[in-house]
């Protein structure tokens, strides 16, 4: 992974131990940095379900007036327009 240092090759402890520490750092940034983006990404989706749920409702709304319209017209009597 880049960003990650190889701490094998340390022959003394207290650098390997560092070199360690640094790798433990970076991964709790990384973590933290994704866990930020998946929490931006989630509060984005949940805007978009809550828009498009919204247009749902306005289509049937629409649909329901389309259809009321329609039973209106079968009820009607044939109509013929007189030229």
């Amino acid at each position: 992974m880049r960003g990650l240092e190889v701490c094998t090759a340390e022959k003394d402890l207290a650098r390997r131990t560092s070199c360690l520490q640094a790798n433990i750092e970076f991964l709790q940034q990384e973590l933290t940095k994704l866990a930020r983006r998946a929490e931006q990404d989630r509060a984005l989706a949940v805007k978009e379900t809550t828009t498009l749920k919204a247009d749902v409702v306005g289509l049937k709304i629409l649909l329901g007036k389309a259809q009321d319209e329609i039973e209106m017209l079968k009820k009607k009597p044939d109509e013929k327009v007189k030229k």
